[in-house]
């Protein structure tokens, strides 16, 4: 994801312990630094709350100017187009139903 202005080090931190939002606290995210300019980021969240990602950045004063789901749990999505569909294999579906408790 890419920022409107370099992320301290002090909010990553933040987000890394949860953000308080209006429905209650967030999970805690995991951030990865991309760039030197600390502006383009790598998040991982474990939640999937409305627009969760920029209300937590945007709570810590910061603009999401560019968003990328890269993955939904287990599955990659690779260059996955906006409303297009693909088969999952074994594999993830197996993954996916461990995650939610389904086998």
């Amino acid at each position: 994801m890419l920022l409107d202005k370099p992320i301290t080090y002090e909010d990553i931190k933040r987000l890394e312990k949860g953000i308080e939002l209006k429905e209650g606290k967030s999970l805690p995210a995991r951030i990865k630094v991309l760039a030197e300019d600390r502006k383009f980021l790598e998040v991982g969240v474990k939640e999937g709350r409305y627009h969760l990602i920029k209300r937590m950045f945007g709570k810590l004063g910061y603009k999401v100017l560019s968003l990328k789901r890269i993955a939904i749990g287990p599955v990659c999505l690779g260059d996955l187009k906006p409303a297009e569909t693909l088969p999952l294999s074994q594999e993830e579906l197996e993954a996916l139903k461990t995650l939610l408790g389904l086998k």
